[in-house]
């Protein structure tokens, strides 16, 4: 497990998440990034596109954690260490069916999973300064002017989508060594 793949692991735990609206009843099937158009009302699909990975510049990247380790020998090291680069990932949730009706039903079930259970655990993938705290679903607010200019730069139809954003974090793996005095010597001269 790399910590740097956190952007693949939230994009899957986001449409496990979304697989269990329908659990029960295995109406639909999620597409995540693909061009695949292949639906009926008989098996829909919730499409989930990542629309873009932003910089959030929350951290001071001048800060400095300090960190610790033992290291083959048993010896403690010490290091600082920057926090983490935190990335603001931005998804659209899009229906695919021939029905409109369909189509609507299917948001409203994201709209209840997301408002009821808008938590991800990251586990292994937490980052340095996070504390094991999950990420936070949010759905953002994209007037529809922009959600016209996504889907022509999607090239793809419109359709009824949701818009949701999750913050993460990735570690940076450079170290800032440090050493402790451990014992200081002071001489003095008589005069």
């Amino acid at each position: 497990m790399e910590q740097s793949h956190i952007i693949e692991r939230v994009t899957e735990l986001f449409a496990e998440k979304l697989k269990k609206i329908d659990a029960d009843e295995n109406r639909f099937h999620i597409i995540i990034d693909d061009d695949t158009e292949i639906y009926d009302d008989k098996q829909p699909a919730l499409k989930i596109i990542l629309l873009g990975i932003e910089e959030n510049h929350s951290n001071n990247m001048f800060e400095k954690i300090k960190q610790s380790e033992i290291d083959e020998d048993g010896n403690l090291i010490e290091y600082f260490i920057q926090p983490a680069t935190l990335i603001n990932l931005r998804y659209m949730v899009a229906p695919y069916c021939s029905s409109r009706n369909t189509a609507y039903r299917m948001l409203g079930m994201i709209i209840k999973q997301i408002k009821d259970d808008n938590l991800i655990e990251i586990d292994e993938y937490d980052w340095i300064d996070n504390n094991m705290n999950p990420i936070k679903i949010e759905n953002i607010q994209i007037d529809f002017e922009k959600q016209i200019q996504i889907f022509n730069l999607l090239r793809i139809d419109f359709k009824p989508s949701l818009f949701y954003q999750m913050t993460v974090g990735i570690n940076s793996d450079k170290k800032e060594m440090f050493r402790r005095v451990e014992e200081r010597k002071i001489s003095a001269k008589k005069i």
